[in-house]
C-alpha cells in the first residue's frame, strides 16, 4: 500500500493524525509491513517503536532499520537513522493500532468488539458468550486467557490481552473466516499500558472486582488497579457497558457511560439472576422470566453466566430464554472441572488470588464432604502481595494445602513456595512440593477417598516449569500421566 494512501484514508483527516508533515510532503513509497517488533520488519517496512511494560521498543530502531524499515512512527524524540522517514503523531500506540488496522483493509469494519474486564470472570464470560453468539449462528472470535478460539481457530496466547499486532491480525483472520463479533479480555496491564490504545469497542463489560496485582511490577496500590480496568469504559469509545450490580466499584468505573446495564444476583439489576439452587453438577436459576441450567456450580459462576446472557441477548436481538439450550450445554476448559481420581474428587480451576481461592474453596465445602485439599502456587517476579494472600485464603477454606510451582519464570521455584508457607499460621497445615507433577501425586495420596483435591491457579493452561525441569503440561494432563503411570496407588 502506499504510504501516502495510507495516512490519507485514516479517518480522512491527515490533521488529526500527523504532526510532522503537510500531506504533499509525504513520500509515496510502498509500505510492505506495519510492524512494532523490530524482528517482524522487511524492506518497505513501518516500525513503531512503543514503550511497554517491560521493554522500550525505542532499543530496537537500530534492528528494524538494519532489517529494511524505512518509516519510524512515533510521539517522542528518537534517534532515527539517516536516511529514514520519521511520522511523529500525538499518541504512538493509538496511532499504530490504526494504521495497522487500515493496512489490514480494516477487518473490524461491521464486526460488534466487545472488551470484556474485571478481577475474576472475564474468561467465564467470554467463553459463555461465545458459545451463545455460535447457538444463534453469530460466528465469533473470543481472545483470552483460554487462547484466542473460533472460526476455525484455536491457539494459545502469550498474555491474557496480546498486543495490538496480534489482535489486529487475528482480526484479519477471522473476518475472512466469517466473524461478526470479537471478544477480547482486556487485562488491568494492558489497559494500564494502553496496548489496545486505538481498538475501537462497541461493548464493554464489567465482571467482579477484588484487590490483586496490586505490586511494584504490576499496579502500586488498589487505585491504580481500579483506575485501570475504568480506563475501558472511558478511553475505548463503548457506546454501552454491562456491570454487575452486585459490586460495590461498579459506580466508579462506569461513571460517565451514557447507557448502563446491570446484571447481578443479591441487588436490583435490569438481568437479575434469582431463586438460583446450587447442585454438585451444575446451577439452577431463573432470570427474566425463564429458567436456566448451567453446568457448572456457583454463585459466581451464575453472575457470569448472566453477564453472558444479557450481551448475548442485545447482540442476538433476543429474549434470553431463547439461549437456555446452549446454556445448559456450555463449558469453560479449566473452570470448576470436576474429575474422579480413586474416590477422590480433583477439580481443576483458574482461581489464583485471595478472592477466587476463597470462592471456589468455600463452594467445595458447600457440596461436598470429606477433606479439601488445596494444590496452588503463584508466579515469579511479581504479585508478591498475592503469595500471602493465597496462604491466608488456602489455610481459612481448605484442610490442606500442597504449595508448588505456577509460573516461577527467572524466581527460585523454592523461593515462591517458602514465601507463600512462611505465612501459614499452622505450619503443619501445608507441604512444599515444588515439581507441579510431583505436588500432584503428593496431593492425591494425602487426600483420602472421599475428599476433594483441588487443583488450582492454571486451569486450563499449560504449566512450564525452569529449563530441566518436569516438561511442559497441563494439570489434566499431569492427571492423565500419573493414572497410566500408576502413581496413585
Amino acid at each position: 500500500m502506499k504510504f501516502r494512501k495510507l495516512i490519507r484514508e485514516l479517518d480522512g483527516d491527515f490533521s488529526l493524525f500527523c504532526e510532522s508533515w503537510e500531506m504533499s510532503e509525504i513520500p509515496d513509497i510502498d509500505i510492505k509491513t506495519v510492524a512494532d517488533n523490530s524482528h517482524d520488519c522487511i524492506p518497505g517496512a513501518l516500525f513503531a517503536p512503543l514503550r511497554g511494560a517491560v521493554s522500550d521498543g525505542a532499543d530496537y530502531i537500530d534492528d528494524a532499520w538494519r532489517r529494511g524499515a524505512t518509516i519510524f512512527l512515533t510521539d517522542r524524540e528518537l534517534p532515527i537513522p539517516d536516511g529514514a522517514y520519521t511520522l511523529r503523531v500525538p499518541d504512538a500506540q493509538s496511532a499504530y493500532t490504526r494504521l495497522l488496522l487500515r493496512f489490514l483493509g480494516d477487518p473490524l469494519d461491521g464486526v460488534t468488539v466487545i472488551g470484556v474486564t474485571g478481577t475474576k470472570g472475564k474468561s467465564t464470560v467470554c467463553s459463555l458468550l461465545s458459545s451463545l453468539l455460535e447457538y444463534r449462528g453469530i460466528k465469533n472470535i473470543s481472545v483470552g486467557t483460554l487462547g484466542s478460539h473460533g472460526v476455525g481457530i484455536s491457539e494459545k496466547t502469550v498474555n491474557t490481552t496480546p498486543s495490538a499486532s496480534y489482535i489486529c491480525r487475528l482480526a484479519a483472520r477471522a473476518r475472512r473466516r466469517g466473524a461478526a463479533v470479537m471478544i477480547v479480555e482486556m487485562s488491568s496491564q494492558a489497559l494500564k499500558y494502553r496496548r489496545l490504545a486505538g481498538l475501537r469497542v462497541d461493548i464493554a463489560v464489567l465482571t467482579g472486582i477484588g484487590c490483586d496485582h496490586t505490586d511494584p511490577l504490576e499496579h502500586p496500590d488498589f487505585a491504580d488497579y481500579i483506575a485501570s480496568k475504568r480506563r475501558l469504559f472511558t478511553d475505548y469509545g463503548a457506546p454501552v457497558a454491562f456491570a454487575p450490580s452486585d459490586d460495590p466499584f461498579t459506580p466508579y468505573i462506569t461513571f460517565g457511560m451514557d447507557k448502563i446495564i446491570t446484571y447481578g444476583i443479591k441487588s436490583r439489576a435490569d438481568y437479575r439472576a434469582k431463586q438460583v439452587a446450587l447442585r454438585p453438577d451444575g446451577s439452577e436459576f431463573s432470570l427474566r422470566g425463564s429458567r436456566f441450567f448451567l453446568p457448572m456450580p456457583g454463585e459466581f459462576n451464575v453472575a457470569d453466566a448472566a453477564a453472558a446472557l444479557a450481551v448475548a441477548s442485545r447482540i442476538c436481538v433476543c429474549p434470553p430464554g431463547e439461549l437456555a439450550p446452549a446454556l445448559r450445554s456450555a463449558t469453560v476448559p479449566g473452570r470448576f472441572e470436576v474429575r474422579r481420581r480413586d474416590g477422590r474428587r480433583v477439580i481443576v480451576d483458574y482461581a489464583h488470588n485471595y478472592m477466587s481461592v476463597s470462592s471456589v474453596c468455600s463452594l467445595v465445602r458447600r457440596l461436598f464432604p470429606g477433606r479439601i485439599t488445596a494444590l496452588f502456587g503463584s508466579v515469579g517476579g511479581r504479585a508478591h502481595g498475592r503469595r500471602r494472600e493465597l496462604a491466608a485464603a488456602a489455610e481459612r477454606f481448605a484442610d490442606f494445602s500442597v504449595i508448588t510451582s505456577d509460573t516461577p519464570g527467572a524466581e527460585e521455584p523454592l523461593a515462591i513456595c517458602a514465601e507463600i508457607y512462611a505465612a501459614y499460621r499452622d505450619k503443619t497445615r501445608a507441604a512444599i512440593v515444588t515439581s507441579r507433577p510431583a505436588a500432584v501425586a503428593y496431593a492425591l495420596r494425602a487426600t483420602p477417598p472421599g475428599g476433594t483435591v483441588l487443583l488450582l491457579g492454571k486451569g486450563n493452561e499449560v504449566y512450564t516449569p525452569r529449563e530441566g525441569g518436569d516438561g511442559v503440561m497441563t494439570d489434566k494432563n499431569i492427571l492423565y500421566a500419573l493414572d497410566n503411570a500408576g502413581a496413585l496407588c
